[in-house]
Order: structure tokens, then C-alpha cells, then sequence
């Protein structure tokens, strides 16, 4: 990433704060081998009762 990229992404995550966005960071490790983490947090962020959705 140049830093050009890095700071135009860093804009467009403040700007989407902001904007009262919520913003999860996930690495490829885990969608490849800690789908289910990730499913958790993501539920949790989307207000989900655990249990309340399937991985």
C-alpha cells in the first residue's frame, strides 16, 4: 500500500465514522480459519442475539 492509499483509506474510514458507520477489520486468516470468530463479531456489531444466526 503507498502511503497516497493509505491515507485515502484512512479518509474514507473516518468519513464513514462519521456518518455513524461501524467498521470491522478482518485479515484473510480469519475468513479462511476463523469464520466462526468472525461471524460472532460481526452478529454481536449487527446487535444479534448469540445463537440467533448460523455459520
Amino acid at each position: 500500500m503507498t502511503p497516497q492509499q493509505l491515507r485515502d483509506d484512512r479518509h474514507r474510514h473516518n468519513w464513514l465514522t462519521e456518518h455513524r458507520w461501524t467498521l470491522l477489520h478482518f485479515t484473510g486468516a480469519d475468513v479462511y480459519r476463523g469464520h466462526r470468530q468472525m461471524l460472532a463479531v460481526t452478529a454481536r456489531a449487527l446487535g444479534l442475539r448469540p445463537g440467533s444466526w448460523r455459520s
